[in-house]
């Protein structure tokens, strides 16, 4: 598939409810205060803004309440073109959202690729969607605590 997805025209957006687990860390504990019902009223807020100004169809994966940090959906794929890489987040407990995230994607026919784990291709590589920023013609990766230079160069190995 050659490009069917340029830059700049997307048609689709895909999110994830918002858990009542909402505020806790992936690790178990408690992450920081928050207030539930605001947020879900936020989602509900930006859902309807893609929805009816912008135009995308959404595709919305269900929460899972032992996910809570699975409403960052954007740490868990990249996705430029007709290729979506599925990251490798540096929390081990975070690897499980990719699971529905990978489904989706291979339902919208995308070429999905797979970082992979330690023992894999990929070398102990961790990256998180949220530290990716793409141009329209190059990416950018900031090189943090969830993403490493190895986790930067699986992405532009795959994006070449």
């Amino acid at each position: 598939m050659a490009n069917i997805y340029p830059y700049g025209c997307f048609t689709h957006a895909v999110v994830r409810s918002i858990p009542e687990s909402f505020g806790k860390s992936a690790e178990g504990g408690e992450g920081f205060q928050t207030d539930l019902a605001k947020a879900q009223r936020q989602m509900g807020v930006l859902t309807g803004a893609l929805r009816q100004k912008v135009g995308l169809q959404l595709i919305e994966i269900p929460a899972v309440s032992e996910l809570p940090e699975s409403w960052r959906i954007e740490d868990i794929a990249v996705i430029q073109g007709d290729t979506a890489l599925i990251t490798r987040p540096f929390k081990q407990q975070r690897r499980a959202e990719a699971e529905a995230v990978r489904r989706v994607l291979n339902e919208l026919k995308l070429t999905v690729v797979e970082m992979g784990d330690e023992e894999g291709g990929s070398g102990g590589a961790t990256l998180e969607g949220s530290d990716v920023l793409f141009t329209g013609k190059e990416f950018f990766v900031g090189i943090s605590k969830h993403t490493n230079h190895r986790g930067a160069e699986v992405l532009a190995d795959t994006f070449k």
